[in-house]
């Protein structure tokens, strides 16, 4: 429900580039990319982009 309401909030046309720093696994970009034109995560915790490297 928060990312819904973000969503929201946000009044995305769908042009938009979102850059999340600190996504950690990306769970808000990957919600978002559906809303958007381009979705960035940008993540520095190792163990956390190890992850995201093995997400299909």
């Amino acid at each position: 429900m928060l990312y819904d309401k973000a969503l929201e909030d946000a009044e995305l046309n769908g042009e938009e580039t979102m850059i999340d720093a600190y996504c950690g696994i990306g769970t808000i970009p990957l919600f978002l990319a559906k809303q958007e034109k381009n979705v960035y995560g940008v993540g520095i915790v190792p163990k956390a982009i190890e992850d995201e490297k093995r997400r299909p």
